[in-house]
């Protein structure tokens, strides 16, 4: 409204109201006039419009030209310059079918990876840039970088390839590699002056015995200029110090098979030994029973006289690892102790079977069995494991959920057993259930469901042959790692006694 003056001269006067403001807009802007569209290059018509309350009262489609767009004739309108006849320009918007690709080459050779530019279905005619970088090349490893680092352009229709000078990328010397042993003094990959980035040293690296005696490996035989920091170590064999020495490192002390946990409650003793009465146990299924001192007597909780489980193929199920490793005979094992603490150990090429009894946090023998991979590649590891209850030679006792995940109970007119899930390393998942259905109880357990969110709920019925089952799901264990896996058990005086 400021430039109504300009517009017509014969309102030139600013002193109107509101309302005259309005009429005088609506003239000067057009309102409720109607508009032809003519097409410059043969004068035809090719519709018409009108500008009302609610903006344009119709939509003209329109092939690509040049038009004007003239007012009627009449009215206030046409004493204002908008009233003029206004240009038009039509033409169709492209949009691009294909990709900008940057090739890099370097003396007439194409060189590293294409660089694509995703520009497919962006407006033809809009502009970009784009950032280029090192190159390596495919055939040689060596390293190549732009001379321009970015270009700039304009979308097409239909792209092809650009191809882009390169220029070597060059590092200076001497270049040094320390190995990170302290026993190692600094390796001279190159020696003065500079090299191309991506260069093969003359060098090549190999083992490195450290000063503990274990053997190191490198990953990179032939180290290349400008890329050290790409060289890592793994251990390719431990050398100089003997399970003892580790041991005893970590505060371990040497022990004897017949060495046991045992914690005194009074009436009765709570024991984890890696021997027992007819035991003929593995060092994965270690014995955990008790001693009733009124009764005088030993009280276990498996079916002793099949507790090897080479008799039983289906009591457990080994996934990425051989089975055998959890079958060694215990005669074979060397035995360590640490406090209120027992440990087995039995070490073959492909693996290490590590199996730690000691008092655990609800006043049971805590199981840990650690499984370390030595097969020299990354294996999906998982375990299972039924165990076949036989409370104080009964074979058949009613199993019942303790609430809340923690796992599983059964009770006897006077002795109770008690395994505790609910720890760190604790199986996936676990129920009770006939040592047949064992597979696949790593996933298909009833852990998580009602019957084991809810206390004392009956799990499984003394009318049939009791037994417990853990699974641990399959993980993938590197080599050289170790997976625990771990269960508390405990044997105490039934509830009523």
């Amino acid at each position: 409204m400021e430039h109504l003056g300009e517009e017509i001269g014969m309102l030139d006067e600013r002193n109107w109201s509101q309302e005259e403001r309005i009429v005088i807009s609506n003239i000067i802007y057009g309102k409720d006039t109607t508009y032809t569209v003519i097409r410059k290059e043969d004068n035809q018509e090719m519709g018409q419009f009108t500008i009302n309350d609610n903006g344009i009262s119709n939509i003209l489609t329109l092939p690509d030209g040049d038009y004007k767009i003239v007012e009627t004739d009449g009215g206030y309108h046409s004493l204002s310059t908008f009233a003029e006849d206004k240009d038009l320009t039509v033409r169709t918007v492209q949009y691009s079918t294909d990709q900008v690709i940057y090739q890099g080459t370097y003396n007439g050779k194409d060189i590293g990876n294409k660089v694509i530019v995703e520009q497919a279905g962006e407006r033809v005619g809009k502009q970009y840039t784009v950032s280029l970088e090192e190159q390596e090349d495919r055939d040689t490893g060596l390293v190549y970088r732009p001379k321009q680092s970015s270009y700039s352009g304009t979308v097409k229709l239909t792209n092809g390839i650009t191809r882009v000078e390169y220029e070597p990328v060059t590092v200076s010397g001497p270049i040094t590699f320390k190995p990170p042993f302290k026993s190692q003094v600094p390796i001279e990959l190159f020696p003065e002056g500079n090299v191309q980035k991506g260069t093969v040293s003359r060098v090549t690296l190999t083992d490195i015995t450290d000063e503990n005696g274990t053997v190191w490996t490198p990953n990179i035989t032939k180290p290349r200029a400008g890329k050290i920091d790409e060289i890592t170590y793994s251990i390719k064999e431990v050398r100089g110090k003997s399970l003892e020495q580790e041991q005893l490192e970590q505060g371990w002390q040497k022990a004897q098979r017949t060495d046991k946990v045992e914690i005194d409650y009074g009436n009765y003793l709570l024991i984890g030994s890696f021997t027992a009465p007819r035991f003929s146990g593995t060092i994965g299924s270690p014995a955990v029973y008790m001693f009733d001192k009124r009764a005088n007597k030993d009280i276990t909780h498996v079916f002793a006289n099949k507790y090897n489980w080479t008799e039983w193929d289906n009591a457990q199920i080994v996934r990425g690892a051989s089975k055998s490793l959890f079958t060694y005979d215990l005669n074979k094992a060397s035995f360590y102790k640490k406090d209120n603490s027992v440990k087995a150990i039995v070490e073959t090429a492909e693996g290490r079977i590590e199996t730690i009894l000691s008092k655990g946090s609800h006043g049971g023998i805590l199981v840990e069995t650690k499984y370390t991979n030595k097969q020299g590649k990354t294996v999906n590891f998982g375990y299972s494991r039924y165990v076949d209850t036989y409370l104080d030679n009964n074979d058949r006792v009613s199993v019942f959920s303790l609430g809340n995940n923690n796992g599983v109970y059964m009770e006897t007119d006077k002795y109770r057993l008690d395994y505790f899930m609910k720890i760190p390393d604790a199986p996936d998942n676990f129920d009770s259930r006939f040592y047949s259905n064992l597979r696949g109880i790593e996933t298909n357990g009833r852990k998580d469901t009602t019957a084991m969110l809810t206390p004392n709920t009956l799990l499984l019925s003394k009318s049939v042959d009791s037994g417990i089952q853990m699974g641990w799901k399959d993980k993938p264990l590197a080599d050289r790692e170790t997976r625990t896996m771990a269960v508390e058990v405990k044997l105490s005086f039934a509830s009523k006694n």
